[in-house]
């Protein structure tokens, strides 16, 4: 084998090839040194990996059965409220509904003096209409129709009321002044013309 030499501060060919590999490996060496590097660490990027890609699963696996309780709860309550929704009347049969409320009213005991219907406002899903009754009857008697209201009537409730009695003549049962609103279906085009 010949002797590498140098001939005075000549570089032949192999000498520049040895000293770019030094270059490149001193360069190199840094590099694959460093903890943060994956080749010198394989093993335990890889559990970690494999511990992070476990938990996931368990998480999603805890996601997909919080998803199919909360479905089965929103089955069985729109159920229930299938059954026990409360069903609109068209707006055009107030006076369908004022002789329900008239007819209820007495039914509780009380004495019917006025049931007036104001115009009523609509919303996006039904139209609000206020009635206004005037009766006559003693607490409990007001109480029993309230309640009858509300459970034969659902889509009908009070807004406000008043039991006025009169100083004079307490032996006289008290004014019951009540304001409804009545929740019907809305007016369609053809209809509130």
């Amino acid at each position: 084998m010949k002797r590498l030499r140098r001939d005075k501060g000549k570089w032949t060919r192999r000498h520049v090839d040895v000293a770019g590999a030094i270059l490149c490996v001193l360069i190199t060496l840094p590099v694959l040194l460093t903890p943060r590097n994956p080749l010198l660490r394989p093993q335990a990027a890889s559990a970690d990996q494999q511990g992070d890609t476990r938990s996931l699963g368990e998480k999603a696996g805890k996601l997909t059965a919080s998803l199919a309780a909360h479905r089965a709860r929103l089955e069985e309550l729109n159920r229930v409220l299938g059954a026990e929704a409360v069903r609109l009347e068209p707006a055009r049969d107030l006076n369908s509904r004022l002789a329900k409320l008239t007819d209820l009213a007495v039914l509780a005991g009380l004495r019917v003096d006025e049931i007036l219907p104001g115009s009523g406002t609509s919303g996006p899903h039904s139209r609000k209409m206020p009635i206004y009754l005037r009766a006559r009857g003693r607490l409990p008697v007001c109480a029993t129709f309230l309640h009858r209201l509300s459970t034969s009537l659902p889509d009908t409730f009070a807004r406000s009321f008043e039991l006025v009695g009169n100083p004079q003549k307490p032996q006289d049962p008290p004014e019951f002044r009540v304001h409804l609103v009545w929740h019907a279906l809305p007016l369609d085009a053809r209809e509130a013309r």
